[in-house]
């Protein structure tokens, strides 16, 4: 943005800035994908103790959950 767009948003934003809110929104993403990644293992967790899933299973699971927590943990940074 320019200098005239970056004082225009900071006075519309009530003082924040652009670098400020896309912090947020990446600590906001990132937080949601972090909380699903430990729902998934704590569930693919209790499925293998009750019998319902294979040990490959459990940790295929937890892999593809953490591989895409990685992949948006690049894309995502501010």
């Amino acid at each position: 943005m320019s200098p005239e767009q970056l004082t225009a948003f900071q006075q519309g934003a009530g003082g924040v800035t652009a670098g400020d809110l896309l912090l947020v929104i990446a600590m906001t993403v990132m937080t949601a994908l972090t909380l699903w990644t430990a729902w998934v293992a704590l569930g693919q967790v209790r499925a293998w103790q009750e019998g319902q899933a294979t040990l490959f299973d459990t940790l295929w699971a937890i892999l593809r959950a953490s591989i895409l927590l990685l992949l948006v943990g690049f894309f995502v940074r501010p």
